[in-house]
């Protein structure tokens, strides 16, 4: 078994539970609101369906999708809060519900698809390319410490991260089609 598929029963649980709930609640908050279409109501869900996330949590396996896990959970528990409050008149009815769930389970798909598409391309980009990527993403440097660091100008930062990203987008499309044809 992969080290990084496993249980969670050692003492960083809590830690490592925080850090991908923290990566993944609005997701999951915006779909229970989707799913119910009621703010107030949606808040109530998303404590119900993170205490038992994290409850359930030992059982969840590290390295697999942790959102579709969360949203798998939250969807029962939006089916639980409309059992308990049945003479309540709903946005959604069951089967509008069940198809709401379905079309986001196929965007979750898609989004992975693309991220694994984006990984890819990102690592074709010329070594100058990526640092300034990681520069302005992964370090969160402002264009005016970029301008610093390296002696350019605004101008020529934004002209690089325009290329950069329009490459990064065209690179994605043959992805994207090539999978579509396969």
């Amino acid at each position: 078994m992969k080290a990084e598929i496993q249980k969670n029963t050692d003492m960083h649980t809590g830690e490592k539970f925080t850090d991908l709930l923290t990566g993944n609640q609005r997701q999951i908050h915006a779909y229970i609101i989707s799913l119910v279409g009621n703010f107030n109501d949606s808040e109530d869900i998303l404590q119900e369906t993170t205490k038992e996330m994290w409850q359930k949590f030992e059982d969840y396996k590290l390295g697999t999708n942790f959102l579709a896990w969360g949203k798998k959970i939250a969807y029962y528990k939006v089916l639980e809060y409309r059992n308990r409050n049945k003479r309540k008149k709903f946005v959604f009815d069951d089967y509008i519900l069940q198809q709401i769930s379905r079309e986001s389970a196929s965007e979750l798909k898609d989004t992975n698809a693309y991220t694994m598409f984006l990984e890819d391309c990102i690592k074709k980009l010329r070594e100058s390319d990526l640092s300034l990527v990681k520069s302005l993403y992964v370090e969160q440097k402002t264009v005016k410490q970029l301008c610093a660091s390296l002696n350019r100008s605004h101008q020529s930062i934004y002209r690089s991260l325009g290329r950069i990203l329009n490459l990064l987008r065209q690179c994605i499309i043959r992805a994207s089609m090539r999978a579509g044809n396969e």
